[in-house]
């Protein structure tokens, strides 16, 4: 293959036409390169390269002599990828979260393949005691939160704790956390302190109001955050501005810090820099209620609510509503759909939750699945709404019962070693 470049020796660059064989492929966290190595002939000398000595198309052949190369040369996709990869295999996450918000984030980045670490205090995430609880006293929301994860325990209010800590974020990429704003600074966790040990640490800090704020330090609720975005105003019920059925401020928080951090793990693979992103939350859920900044919904174009004799329909649309007949006075759900459809309305029965869990449907797209936890149990847990066709998310496990992943964790990080606080 001819691959036209510069060649630089002794500070003098002259263009240069190679003829190079290219050969193997290998994955990174930008994605596939088609090269392991290269060979050609400069002056009648043959030369070997190996990709990993490549920065952005730039190879060093001796200490006096460069090559740098058509990008465009590297970045061939291979014929196909091979099985069992995941798009961020090789990537390592350490989450000091609880609640949603960065839980949900590193359990996105799981099922795409992440190791991800969750750190908790010795009592644990306040999830694990909320109900519905389990016989064993084990809740089923922590189980759903908190797939394709491993547990260490660490107190770190202790020196010995946080230095484990830093050992195991010297060995991550990417730090999430969603802790009340300066809790970590105030155990000498803060951003400078971790970019001065760990410059190619990714920190991705998640707070309702974000860290330059007039609210500074406030902590926050997903109600709080919704009341105060201007979502909250736009959720009525009766008139009267009421919070979303689900944590959307929340959930929110949690996919834009999911898209922060692959976006931080581009960067550092192209520029060598590691980011921190400041992500708030009420931010992002004003940044939801665009569509009515410039104009405001208003009654008539809401969708309408009817009601049927098994439950609810949402109908909307322009058809016309005088020319619906429900018909012998079946009312069924089903029946008043059909009817409004048939008049040019747009409408849908209104499903609970359990009703959407067994619809077949859910069924069909696999959306349910049963995944064991490390010490033998197992639950029934969402999969990925994501689907990739080469290298799909999957969930593969739950996380255990607290403390029971600890010990091998230490023994698997080198945390255990005692060390002089610093080093």
């Amino acid at each position: 293959t001819a691959i036209n470049g510069d060649l630089t020796i002794k500070g003098v660059t002259k263009p240069v036409t190679l003829d190079v064989e290219l050969s193997g492929t290998r994955q990174t966290a930008r994605g596939w390169i088609a090269a392991l190595s290269m060979t050609g002939t400069i002056k009648r000398k043959e030369f070997g390269l190996t990709w990993d000595r490549m920065t952005e198309g730039v190879a060093v052949v001796s200490e006096d002599v460069t090559l740098s190369i058509d990008v465009e040369a590297k970045t061939a996709p291979p014929a196909r990828i091979p099985v069992g990869v995941t798009p961020l295999a090789g990537v390592r996450i350490v989450e000091i979260g609880h609640y949603t918000v960065a839980p949900l984030a590193s359990r996105i980045m799981g099922a795409f393949g992440a190791d991800v670490i969750k750190v908790e205090a010795p009592q644990g995430d306040a999830v694990r005691y909320g109900p519905p609880l389990r016989d064993d006293g084990q809740a089923y929301i922590f189980a759903l939160s908190n797939t394709d994860k491993r547990g260490l325990v660490l107190n770190l209010r202790e020196d010995s704790d946080r230095e484990r800590l830093h050992r195991l974020l010297a060995q991550a990429d990417i730090l999430i956390e969603n802790m009340r704003p300066g809790a970590l600074a105030r155990l000498g966790l803060g951003g400078a302190v971790l970019r001065k040990r760990h410059p190619r640490l990714i920190y991705c800090s998640i707070t309702g109001f974000g860290t330059d704020s007039v609210y500074d330090g406030r902590a926050a609720l997903d109600s709080v955050i919704q009341a105060m975005s201007g979502m909250m105003s736009l959720t009525l019920a009766e008139g009267e501005p009421t919070k979303t059925g689900v944590s959307a401020s929340d959930n929110l928080g949690g996919l834009i810090g999911t898209l922060a951090s692959i976006a931080g793990l581009e960067l550092r693979d192209r520029s060598g820099v590691a980011s921190h992103f400041d992500i708030s939350m009420q931010d992002c859920s004003a940044w939801m209620t665009q569509n009515t900044l410039a104009d405001p919904p208003s009654a008539a174009a809401s969708p309408q609510i009817v009601q049927a004799v098994d439950g609810f329909v949402l109908v909307q649309g322009k058809g016309d509503r005088a020319k619906v007949a429900l018909g012998d006075g079946s009312t069924s759900r089903e029946a008043v759909v059909a009817a409004y459809r048939a008049a040019g309305f747009e409408s849908a029965s209104v499903l609970d939750v359990g009703e959407v869990l067994a619809h077949p449907h859910t069924v069909a797209r696999g959306l349910l699945v049963k995944r064991p936890t490390s010490d033998g149990s197992q639950w029934t847990v969402l999969s990925s709404p994501m689907r990739l066709e080469a290298t799909p998310p999957c969930v593969r496990s739950v996380m255990p019962k607290l403390g029971s992943e600890t010990e091998a964790l230490i023994a698997e990080f080198g945390l255990g070693e005692t060390l002089p606080i610093g080093v």
